[in-house]
């Protein structure tokens, strides 16, 4: 018998966006938050529960924070000081 699959991706999106500090979701546009979220959690490995939950999890929420700050740095160095 096989282990069991990592959750749908709909619920993985709802887990990495709940582990996303607050300061950071509301550092950027909701929409680029949302697009980021997405886009790394469909290109994110295919783990069994076991691995999501011990380490797939953390792995997608740390990619994401580091695309976020990337994204408010862009924004920084616009800004005319």
């Amino acid at each position: 018998m096989s282990e069991p699959r990592q959750p749908p991706l709909e619920t993985r999106i709802e887990h990495a966006y709940s582990g996303i500090p607050s300061y950071l979701k509301s550092s950027i546009n909701k929409r680029k938050v949302d697009k980021i979220v997405c886009r790394t959690m469909k290109k994110s490995i295919d783990y069994s529960l076991a691995e999501y939950n011990v380490y797939g999890l953390s792995d997608c929420i740390s990619q994401i924070i580091n695309d976020i700050e990337h994204e408010r740095k862009k924004i920084i160095h616009c800004l005319p000081f």
